[in-house]
């Protein structure tokens, strides 16, 4: 065996595992409830910019301008109606999604609009 050779191999194994603990968690989606199928009324708000989308997440949820609102790429909003015991009874047909204006095919804020899209369909899906 060549010198170089025995430090190939658990070079290879450090490799595989730090390109292992590096792979993206994927959180799954837990349906609070399931508007798919059902006829809906999907409004769509496009800003110009990161700044004018916060401030219409301040206005909109009656947050202070020093309020953090963590800069977040969008957000959707619907209503839903629960019981005492906290089970959802029902659901509007109205969602909005408001997202920062796509510009190119797949960017952060293309990718968004899809996310908000599924909170329109399942609700709160990851505790948000």
């Amino acid at each position: 065996m060549n010198s170089w050779t025995k430090y190939l191999l658990p070079l290879l194994m450090v490799t595989l595992i730090l390109v292992a603990a590096c792979e993206p968690r994927k959180e799954p989606i837990k349906k609070i409830f399931d508007q798919t199928g059902k006829p809906m009324t999907i409004t769509v708000y496009t800003y110009d910019s990161q700044r004018e989308l916060d401030e219409a997440f301040r206005d909109l949820h009656n947050a202070r301008r020093g309020d953090d609102v963590d800069s977040r790429y969008g957000f959707a909003r619907w209503h839903e109606w629960r019981n005492q015991g906290g089970q959802i009874v029902r659901v509007e047909p109205e969602c909005e999604i408001h997202v920062v204006e796509p510009k190119y095919v797949d960017d952060e804020e293309t990718v968004t609009l899809g996310h908000e899209l599924l909170h329109c369909l399942y609700g709160s899906y990851h505790g948000d």
